[in-house]
């Protein structure tokens, strides 16, 4: 389970030898020993960075593409607003055709109707004029005769 190890038998051998000598030769080489614990904290605490990293990363892009999404949500209100304004300018204006139309419609159907009115009465005068004519060619005929 240690991923060093630096006692060797020679050091073992020192150790035995000196009561002092084992006491200060496993202060000395305690540095040798890395427990498990140790190099898994550096691998993870690693790995955690890269990962924060990772996710910095990833958030910078997202708040870019949202910052873009926003932008082009707001020029397309804008453009949306735009042509509301233009609907709404080309609807008065065809309100107004649609009234002048009416009234010009109106007045050339009160036209139409006066002038049948006056065709009719222009009728009846040129049928009283044409007896009239009648009745003095037959009265001037009466008198050559």
């Amino acid at each position: 389970c240690f991923t060093k190890m630096a006692i060797t038998t020679s050091s073992l051998s020192d150790m035995c030898d000196s009561p002092s000598g084992a006491k200060d030769s496993l202060e000395h080489d305690a540095w040798a020993f890395e427990a498990p614990s140790d190099v898994a904290a550096a691998h993870e605490q690693q790995g955690l960075e890269n990962y924060v990293s990772e996710l910095e990363m990833k958030l910078a892009i997202q708040t870019n593409l949202l910052e873009d999404t926003v932008r082009l949500h707001q020029k397309l209100e804008e453009r949306h607003l735009a042509l509301e304004a233009g609907l709404n300018w080309k609807d008065a204006q065809l309100e107004t055709l649609a009234r002048e139309t009416s009234e010009v419609w109106m007045r050339l159907s009160q036209d139409v109707a006066t002038a049948c009115r006056e065709r009719e009465e222009w009728r009846r005068q040129a049928l009283r004029l044409e007896e009239e004519n009648c009745l003095l060619r037959d009265a001037l005929l009466e008198r050559q005769v």
